[in-house]
C-alpha cells in the first residue's frame, strides 16, 4: 500500500503538475518529502535509489543518532566511500 502511495504522488508530479519553484534561494517545494514516506526505506524507495545509493543514505541516516553497537562514524565513512566508488564507476561506465 505504502508503496503504490509513493507511485500515485510520484506520477502525479511526473504528469506535467508545475511545481512552483522559489529562484531566490529560500526553501523550495521540490525539496519536500511527501506524507508517505515514513522511513528512510519509504525514501529510498520514493528516490528509487539503487542499491549503492540506498545504502549511502541509510549511512547518512544513522549519523541522526540511531546507529546501532556495531557501527561508529569512521566505519560509515568507510562504507559511504565505498558504495560512492561503485557510483562513480557505474557513472564513469556510462560515458564510455
Amino acid at each position: 500500500m505504502r508503496k503504490e502511495l509513493m507511485e500515485m504522488e510520484r506520477d502525479l508530479k511526473n504528469s506535467g503538475f508545475e511545481i512552483e519553484v522559489n529562484s531566490d534561494g529560500g526553501k523550495n517545494n521540490f525539496y519536500e518529502i511527501p506524507s508517505s514516506v515514513t522511513d528512510v526505506d519509504d525514501l529510498c524507495e520514493f528516490l528509487e535509489l539503487n542499491f549503492s545509493q540506498g545504502n549511502i543514505l541509510k549511512s547518512l541516516w544513522v549519523n541522526k543518532g540511531n546507529r546501532h553497537n556495531a557501527t561508529n562514524p569512521l566505519r560509515e565513512a568507510k562504507k559511504r566511500k565505498h558504495y560512492y566508488d561503485i557510483e562513480l564507476k557505474r557513472e564513469e561506465m556510462k560515458n564510455v
